[in-house]
Formats: C-alpha cells, sequence, structure tokens
C-alpha cells in the first residue's frame, strides 16, 4: 500500500510532456494494485480483493486508452531488450478477470465468477489470439492462464447454479485443453 501510495504521489509534470513515461508509472501501479488484489485474496479478504481487481480493470483499460492515444503498440509478446517494455502476462484484461472470477467462485458469486470467465475467453478470441486456442498448453503471454483451467473454473460455477448442459460444455472444453500433467 505504500509502494501504491508513493507511485501515484510521484510527479506528473514530467509524465504529461512524456507518455511513454507516464504509460510506465501507469503500469507500474496496475502491478502493485494486482500484487494487493491477490494478497488480499491469499488471506481471505475476497471482497477487498474484488475491489482491487475491480480498480485494476479501469487502469488497465486507461493504459490501453493511453497507448492507443500516443501510438504505442503494446502487446503482451513485446519483446524488448529493456524489461520496461515487457509486459507481466498476469497485468492483462484476460488475467485480471480470470483472477477476478477465481475470487467470486471461492466466495460463492458464481454468476459473477461466469460472467468475468466468459469476458476474458471472449476477449481472448476477440483479440485474434487463435495460437492461444488452438495451443493445449496454452497458458502463455497472450492468455496466461490455461484454458482448461478458466474452461474448468466456469463449468464448476455453471454446475453450482444447476446449469448442467453448459457445465458439461464447459468440462468438455477443460479436457480438449488438457493436458497429460493435468
Amino acid at each position: 500500500e505504500l509502494a501504491l501510495e508513493c507511485v501515484r504521489e510521484s510527479s506528473l509534470d514530467d509524465m504529461r510532456s512524456n507518455p511513454l513515461e507516464l504509460i510506465k508509472r501507469l503500469r507500474s501501479e496496475l502491478h502493485l494494485l494486482v500484487s494487493i488484489a491477490r494478497l488480499l485474496s491469499k488471506v481471505g479478504r475476497m471482497d477487498d480483493s474484488n475491489l482491487r481487481y475491480g480498480e485494476c480493470l479501469v487502469l488497465s483499460k486507461s493504459i490501453e486508452e493511453k497507448e492507443k492515444l500516443s501510438g504505442i503498440h503494446h502487446t503482451p509478446d513485446h519483446d524488448s531488450n529493456s524489461s520496461d517494455n515487457v509486459s507481466d502476462p498476469m497485468l492483462s484484461t484476460s488475467a485480471i478477470l480470470c483472477a477476478r472470477g477465481i475470487n467470486y467462485k471461492a466466495s460463492a458469486q458464481y454468476k459473477r465468477a461466469i460472467e468475468d470467465f466468459t469476458t476474458a475467453l471472449h476477449m481472448g478470441k476477440s483479440n485474434k489470439e487463435e495460437s492461444v486456442f488452438a495451443d493445449k498448453h496454452a497458458s502463455n503471454r497472450a492468455f496466461p492462464y490455461p484454458l482448461a483451467t478458466v474452461y474448468n473454473h466456469r463449468g464448476f460455477c455453471y454446475r453450482k447454479l444447476d446449469k448442467y448442459e453448459e457445465s458439461i460444455a464447459d468440462y468438455t472444453n477443460a479436457i480438449k485443453y488438457s493436458t497429460p500433467q493435468d
């Protein structure tokens, strides 16, 4: 929390003239917010964690918009010698949605969990991340959670809501995308 305050209090004057510096600052803030949300989840404070994940989603959207406006094309697979330019795949919008969905599932908020898992899966498809969906080992930089895991979580939620056809379809996809280790 203190680190987050420090990042938020850093001078914006220099960053307004340099969009890349502003985006780096916002990414640092997002990284800290995701870390806080994960820690809150680990200690069982799901409501607080979900609020932080909500903040993460808003900030992630803001970063995407600023990147578009400034002409910076940042992708999870962006490769550079500079570690500042390489994004953590767990900071992607789809990863944040999956993490929050897992929290919702753990606190028996199954409808909300399904919404987050569904949105994350649609994002993967709409972003033309076809290789993700073709890869049975799909825990890569574009979609950081294995597809089998996401489908399994969503299938569980459907089952808890007595939506058996949807549950079976998701469990079938979980099997389809699973690996021998799964």
